[in-house]
């Protein structure tokens, strides 16, 4: 990086915590200590709603406070570019994202589907549970996690890291995949409230998801982009 180039990281990672010193770094994130500080953040049906330490209040068409902080990434990078403050934000209000990056859906009889089954990871995995967790408008909230990829030796030990944030409200959890059987086998040992079941057959898994599906429930589909969960999705939509 040049001498007088700047550096916008997520003041809110701890591995990041050497930058803190350096004065060409704008740290972005939800501590009070940061140089962009993100507050009053409030989920709606539409996206999600978020004021920035700067007085300035921002909508974006995504859910979820993790998107709240993509999106001020963007503003730092606009504001140090010199950016007509009205022109991001109505460019963030209209901003338009590529599919199965958490696409809202309407399935059969007026399901909610959730496709954030673009790619995942542990983080963002727990990220995309913690928005349905919110979501207050429905009565059944359903997790449908595949696989993550790519994991490694710690692949075990990372799926089931999921099952800490995995709780009331969230009412069904069905998972698929070799790797993801070891979020049910954690959950039915720790949390044998949560009806929770693991399917190897997609026939039978979107057979039960046929099942759950009116307006009052969400259905969540997660997964790495491996697992193809959008054939399942197209079947609850009645696209196949």
């Amino acid at each position: 990086m040049k001498q007088d180039g700047v550096l916008i990281i997520d003041g809110d990672e701890t591995l990041l915590e050497q930058f803190s010193l350096n004065n060409n770094i704008i740290r972005c994130g939800f501590q009070l200590n940061l140089d962009l500080v993100i507050n009053q953040v409030e989920i709606t049906q539409r996206g999600t709603v978020f004021s920035l330490s700067t007085g300035k209040t921002y909508e974006i068409p995504l859910l979820g406070k993790h998107h709240a902080k993509n999106a001020t990434y963007a503003v730092a990078v606009a504001t140090k570019l010199g950016m007509d403050p009205e022109l991001v934000h109505q460019s963030l209000q209209t901003l338009s994202i590529t599919g199965m990056r958490f696409e809202l859906l309407e399935g059969i009889n007026g399901v909610a589907i959730i496709n954030d089954a673009y790619n995942a990871s542990p983080t963002s995995m727990i990220a995309a549970i913690e928005v349905v967790k919110k979501l207050e408008q429905y009565k059944e909230k359903v997790l449908v996690l595949g696989d993550m990829f790519e994991l490694g030796s710690q692949s075990k030990y990372m799926h089931e890291s999921v099952v800490d944030y995995i709780e009331a409200p969230i009412t069904t959890v069905y998972t698929i995949g070799a790797y993801a059987k070891n979020i049910t086998s954690k959950l039915m040992n720790e949390k044998p409230d949560i009806n929770t079941k693991h399917f190897a057959d997609r026939t039978k898994l979107t057979d039960d998801l046929k099942q759950l599906a009116n307006r009052e429930t969400v259905i969540l589909f997660k997964a790495s982009r491996g697992m193809q969960l959008e054939t399942i999705i197209n079947t609850i939509r009645e696209l196949q």
